[in-house]
């Protein structure tokens, strides 16, 4: 299993977006590992905490996004440079980044190691850039921003390469009796949460802070009756009469005895 490194400024996003467009295929056929720099998962504020600070955004790294390329950078097996005045501008690139692949290209050296510049536009990097020694990929004589097929140019040059690497590695690790075509580990980006604290944590002053205000919202903003008055009203006795009631009688009025 191959792993490819792309150094690219971040300027220059848009040609790697296209040059990944373009090998998807072959990384499927061969099953290659890319690496480049990508950009940084925006942090992730785990519920509840995000309830409780509700008006917080966090903001992304303003600096590259490095979890996992120091180690990849010392462990590839081609190293592609996206060679732009961007490029040559970036300052980790030159210093970082391709003294660390010359290193491993002159300790293992082309049998197993391959460094390709990619003119991805014009500039002066043959003058200031330490891979002005080493052979370009892609168009002959143009940059990729020239012509309508240089990426397609590229991966076919490209393809040879890796299957003499491939062939290359697979006899070292047959020799060491290592596994002759292990499968890459996935790329498990994942954001990181600023709060490092449990959830539980969280919920737990969340409870808290509920019973606190309906705490306060009962003894404070409810209406209160003074001591010694029930706050139902009591049910009224049954009022017995001594005499109790007789049904009416008919009236009767006297005649006039005179008359």
């Amino acid at each position: 299993m191959l792993q490819i490194y792309i150094s690219h400024a971040a300027a220059d996003k848009a040609y790697l977006d296209a040059f990944l467009r373009e090998i998807k295929p072959m990384q499927e056929k061969y099953n290659l590992r890319i690496w480049y720099n990508h950009p940084e998962p925006e942090p992730v504020i785990p519920f509840p905490w995000k309830i409780l600070f509700f008006w917080y955004r966090p903001k992304g790294s303003p600096f590259p996004y490095n979890r996992f390329l120091p180690e990849e950078l010392d462990a590839a097996h081609i190293y592609l440079f996206f060679t732009s005045q961007n490029s040559i501008s970036t300052p980790w690139i030159e210093t970082d980044e391709v003294k660390r692949a010359i290193s491993r290209h002159r300790e293992y050296g082309n049998r197993y190691v391959r460094i390709f510049p990619v003119v991805v536009s014009s500039s002066q990097w043959k003058v200031f850039s330490e891979l002005a020694s080493y052979p370009v990929i892609g168009p002959a004589g143009k940059a990729m921003n020239q012509v309508s097929d240089g990426w397609e140019a590229l991966v076919n040059q490209l393809q040879p390469v890796v299957e003499e690497l491939t062939r290359n590695h697979k006899e070292e690790n047959k020799r060491l009796g290592l596994p002759v075509d292990p499968k890459p580990h996935p790329w498990n980006d994942v954001p990181t949460e600023i709060i490092p604290f449990p959830k539980w944590v969280g919920w737990a002053m969340l409870l808290g802070i509920f019973f606190s205000l309906a705490r306060f919202y009962d003894n404070n903003c409810t209406r209160k009756l003074p001591p010694g008055i029930p706050t139902r009203n009591p049910v009224p006795e049954e009022y017995r009469r001594e005499n109790p009631v007789q049904p009416p009688e008919d009236l009767v009025v006297p005649r006039d005895t005179a008359q």
